[in-house]
């Protein structure tokens, strides 16, 4: 257990590494923590005749949105055990179950206070996901270490870029800015042909029409 919690602790915030540890053996899940995926943060996979329950985190996340990561797919472990597979991946029952497993750690005042507010207002938006809470994802990427590429204060944000423009995300993910409804902007994402909503101090990387970008 020792070791386990020395590995942890190399990825997570001050103190959570043992919270964190008994949850995945009192579970019997097997967490690996992997590289880099443009296309996810984490996943969550059931046991099967063979295999434990799993679940992967990137391991290229700040210790704040490891945790978050590393409890969303704990709350989809603990979704499954309660309702099989009769429950939409990320709908209402997952969610309120995510809640309860962040709650601990907002009242132990563990994430920033800019980050707990973003979480706090995540939570109580019914209609959203934390991988679709571009809000939230920009609070989390401040939390990230120093790099020798863009950096996110150097860059425009969202309000900034006329109508019509193409911008990326620190994930690689490309977009289009479309129209502006109340306070936030639509926009399409090429990645997935999704619609997202960006707020307007969204940090981004603005592209040209071929997808390069231009700073």
């Amino acid at each position: 257990m020792g070791k386990d919690n020395v590995t942890l602790e190399k990825y997570l915030p001050p103190g959570t590494a043992p919270i964190i540890l008994e949850k995945l053996k009192t579970g019997g899940i097997y967490l690996r923590i992997t590289r880099k995926r443009s296309s996810k943060l984490g996943d969550f996979r059931p046991a099967t005749n063979t295999l434990p329950h799993r679940i992967s985190v990137n391991h290229d996340l700040n210790p704040y949105e490891f945790l978050f990561t590393l409890l969303h797919e704990l709350a989809h472990y603990e979704a499954f055990l309660r309702y099989g597979r009769r429950h939409k991946p990320h709908g209402q029952e997952w969610k309120s179950i995510f809640g309860q497993l962040v709650q601990p750690f907002i009242e132990g005042k563990v994430f920033p206070p800019d980050l707990e507010q973003g979480i706090i207002r995540h939570f109580s938006n019914k209609g959203i996901t934390d991988r679709s809470d571009l809000d939230l994802h920009s609070l989390f990427k401040r939390y990230d270490p120093p790099s020798t590429s863009h950096n996110d204060r150097e860059l425009p944000t969202v309000d900034m870029l006329p109508i019509n423009s193409r911008f990326a995300i620190r994930d690689g993910r490309q977009f289009i800015k479309l129209e502006l409804r109340r306070k936030r902007f639509s926009c399409y994402c090429y990645n997935n042909k999704r619609m997202y909503v960006f707020g307007p101090k969204v940090p981004v990387i603005p592209l040209d029409e071929n997808g390069k970008p231009k700073l």
